[in-house]
């Protein structure tokens, strides 16, 4: 009957240690609500002009997340992306990449910049947020052609001209914002060239 209860308990006991890695796991509801969270962290505090606090967020963010997963945010909500501001499917496309793409296209016109400014000035934070983290996380050592001080400077770049796009966005320049989001979508794209798989 012991060796019995034993068996039941040592049971129970692997059967919480599993499903709580699985509930802590990547991929997992835990992870996926934790670092977008963390992610709009570091976008309000470079919002807020606090370098020094976006910073820090941005490495302690780095040492836990897979670079695979912070990329990952960039893609349409539908995807598991962030999107594009609050509310789920109000701007389209809603996803960073696929909606950079098409403002490095096409200037917005005014009416469009007007109704989709403030979720377009929430996507330049989260972008430069995406950059800084990425910045945090470079490649351990050169290998070939991917060089960590280009990954350092392409994550400094794109972080720059996030904050540029937001700022247009929030002040409703076209033209500033066609610009830089021209400027963010050549730096993703170089980077991609490189160090995408």
């Amino acid at each position: 009957m012991i060796a019995h209860l034993r068996g039941w308990v040592a049971g129970l006991a692997g059967l919480a240690l599993g499903l709580g890695l699985l509930s802590a796991g990547p991929g997992s509801a835990a992870d996926d609500k934790t670092l977008p969270d963390g992610v709009q962290k570091v976008a309000a505090a470079l919002e807020k002009k606090d370098t020094a606090g976006a910073k820090k967020l941005a490495e302690e963010i780095a040492k836990k997340a897979q670079m695979d997963d912070i990329m990952h945010l960039y893609a349409l909500r539908t995807k598991k992306g962030l999107g594009v501001g609050s509310k789920a499917g109000a701007i389209s496309p809603d996803g960073i990449e696929r909606k950079l793409m098409d403002l490095a296209k096409k200037k917005l016109d005014d009416k469009a910049l007007g109704d989709e400014s403030p979720a377009l000035t929430e996507m330049g934070y989260s972008m430069a947020a995406l950059a800084l983290i990425a910045g945090s996380k470079p490649p351990d050592k050169d290998e070939g052609k991917k060089k960590k001080k280009d990954w350092v400077s392409w994550s400094d770049e794109l972080q720059k001209q996030a904050i540029e796009f937001a700022s247009a966005a929030k002040d409703k320049k076209a033209a500033e914002l066609h610009k830089a989001a021209k400027g963010a979508d050549a730096t993703c794209t170089k980077c991609h060239d490189v160090f995408r798989e």
